[in-house]
C-alpha cells in the first residue's frame, strides 16, 4: 500500500513539474516573440536605433534564457537560435530592412518551435 501511494505521489509531482515547465517555456518564448515583433516595428519604421537597441536586449536575456533551456532542450535548436540572432543584429547593423525582416521572422520561428516541441502532448510521445 505504501508503495502504491509513493508511486502515485511520484507520478502526480512529475506531472505537475512537466506542466509549470511548459509553462515557463511557453512564457519565456512569448515574451522573446513579443520583443521580436517591436524589433520588426522599429525596423519597418527605419528606426534603426531602437532596434539595435531592442535586439541588445533581446541578446541580454537570451543568455540567461539559454543557460536554463540548455539543459531542457536540444542544443541545434539553441544553435538556430544564436545564429539567427547574429544575422538579425548584423542586419540591422547594416541597415537592410528586408534581410533583417527576413532573420526575424525566421528567428520567431525557432524561438516558438521550442514549446510546441517540448510541450507534454502525445504527438511528443509517441
Amino acid at each position: 500500500m505504501k508503495a502504491i501511494i509513493a508511486i502515485s505521489i511520484i507520478i502526480v509531482l512529475f506531472f505537475v513539474f512537466s506542466f509549470w515547465l511548459e509553462n515557463s517555456i511557453q512564457t519565456t518564448a512569448d515574451d522573446t516573440v513579443s520583443v521580436l515583433y517591436s524589433v520588426e516595428d522599429a525596423v519597418i519604421q527605419g528606426d534603426w536605433d531602437t532596434a539595435i537597441e531592442k535586439i541588445q536586449t533581446i541578446e541580454d536575456n537570451w543568455q540567461h534564457t539559454k543557460r536554463i533551456w540548455q539543459v531542457l532542450i536540444d542544443h541545434n535548436e539553441i544553435d538556430n537560435i544564436d545564429s539567427t540572432l547574429v544575422k538579425v543584429k548584423s542586419w540591422a547593423t547594416l541597415e537592410s530592412m528586408e534581410d533583417c525582416i527576413a532573420e526575424l521572422a525566421t528567428l520567431k520561428l525557432f524561438v516558438l518551435h521550442v514549446p510546441e516541441r517540448k510541450g507534454l502532448r502525445i504527438t511528443n510521445i509517441l
